[in-house]
C-alpha cells in the first residue's frame, strides 16, 4: 500500500548486537568475566572502594547484563586505571586490609599483577573501539544516516590491522558481515552517496552503494521515465 515506505532498523541495536556476539567469543568472554569480578570486589567492599577513590577520580564501571557495549566501556575504564589497581594491589595498606586474603582479594592481586592480562584487555578494547564509537554516533541526537555506510565499512575492513590471528579474525568477521547483512537497508547507500563528505571514486563504482540507491529511486519514482 505504501511502497514508498523503506525499512530502517535501529542502528543502536544493531551494534549492541554486534558487541553482544563479539563478546561471548571463547576468547573474549573470559576476560570480561575476569574484570567483572574484579570490579565487583572493589565495589562490593567499602574500605577497599574509598582506599582506591583515594588514589584515583575514576570510578570503575559496574557490569551490565543487557547493556552489552557497556560492558566493552567497562573494561576501558579497567585499563584506563591499570595503573592505579596494580600499585594499590601491590601495596602495604591493601595487604594489611582482611578483605586481602579473601578469595576474591588474592584474586585481584592476581590479575592486577598479571601483565598478560592487561595486554589481552587491551588488546580487546582496541578491537571493539571502532564499533562503541559508532554507537555513540548513532545514539546520539544527531542525524547521521549517511554516516553509517562508511563507518561500518572501515570498522569491518580495520579487523584486518587490528586481529593478528586468522582464527580470531575470520569468526569476528562473520560476526560482522552477518550482523550488517541483517540491519543493512538501501537507505544505508543512498543516504552515503549524497553525502558531500565522501565524494569520491567509490560513491560511484560499487555495485552495492549503486544499487541501494536506485532501489530508494524506483520506490519513489516507479515511473522510469520520472527516474
Amino acid at each position: 500500500m505504501y511502497p514508498h515506505i523503506i525499512v530502517y532498523f535501529c542502528m543502536a541495536h544493531c551494534l549492541n548486537n554486534f558487541l553482544k556476539d563479539i563478546g561471548n567469543s571463547d576468547w573474549i568472554l573470559p576476560t570480561i568475566n575476569e574484570a567483572n569480578s574484579l570490579v565487583s570486589f572493589i565495589n562490593n567492599h567499602t574500605r577497599v572502594k574509598n582506599e582506591l577513590s583515594k588514589r584515583s577520580t575514576l570510578v570503575l564501571l559496574k557490569y551490565s547484563d543487557t547493556r552489552f557495549a557497556y560492558n566493552f566501556t567497562m573494561l576501558h575504564r579497567v585499563v584506563k586505571c591499570s595503573g592505579v589497581l596494580r600499585g594499590f594491589s601491590l601495596s602495604d595498606e591493601f595487604a594489611r586490609m582482611p578483605e586481602a586474603s579473601t578469595s576474591e582479594g588474592k584474586q585481584f592481586r592476581r590479575l592486577a599483577d598479571d601483565a598478560a592480562w592487561w595486554e589481552n584487555i587491551s588488546y580487546i578494547v582496541d578491537i571493539v573501539h571502532p564499533l562503541v564509537h559508532l554507537l555513540k554516533i548513532v545514539d546520539s541526537m544527531d542525524p547521521c544516516i549517511d554516516k553509517v555506510y562508511e563507518a561500518m565499512d572501515c570498522t569491518i575492513e580495520a579487523r584486518r590491522t587490528l586481529v593478528n590471528d586468522n582464527d580470531r579474525y575470520e569468526e569476528l568477521s562473520t560476526i560482522c558481515v552477518s550482523r550488517w547483512d541483517a540491519y543493512y537497508s538501501p537507505l544505508h547507500a543512498e543516504a552515503y552517496m549524497l553525502d558531500l563528505e565522501f565524494e569520491d571514486e567509490k560513491q560511484y563504482v560499487d555495485p552495492e552503494i549503486a544499487n541501494g540507491l536506485r532501489i530508494i529511486l524506483e520506490r519513489f519514482f516507479p515511473d522510469s521515465v520520472a527516474r
